[in-house]
C-alpha cells in the first residue's frame, strides 16, 4: 500500500483553503445546512479511519513484541504515548 500522508495532507490544505476564502455567514440557509451536513458525513468518516489507524498503532506496539514493537522503536512506552506524541494530543491525567 502506497503512503497516503500526503494525498492527507493535499486534502487538508484544500479544505483549509476552501473555508478561509469563505464567510460561511454569507451562505444561503440551504447551503448552510447541506455544507452542515457534509462536514459531519466527513467528520465520521474521519473519526472511523482515526479509530482504524489507532488499533493497528496499538497492535504494532503490542507488549509481547518487545523492544520490536513500534512504540518501542519510537522511543514510547506504549501505543498511547507514541499516539499522543503523533497527534500532539494532550494526556489524560
Amino acid at each position: 500500500m502506497n503512503n497516503p500522508a500526503s494525498e492527507l495532507e493535499e486534502i487538508t490544505g484544500i479544505l483549509t483553503g476552501l473555508f478561509a476564502s469563505r464567510d460561511v455567514r454569507g451562505l444561503a440557509d440551504d447551503a448552510l445546512l447541506q455544507t452542515t451536513g457534509a462536514l459531519e458525513r466527513l467528520s465520521r468518516r474521519l473519526g472511523a479511519l482515526q479509530v482504524t489507524v489507532a488499533a493497528e498503532v496499538d497492535h504494532r506496539s503490542r507488549p509481547e513484541l518487545g523492544t520490536d514493537g513500534l512504540a518501542a522503536t519510537k522511543g514510547c512506552r506504549n501505543s498511547t504515548e507514541l499516539l499522543e506524541r503523533i497527534t500532539l494530543a494532550a494526556s489524560e491525567t
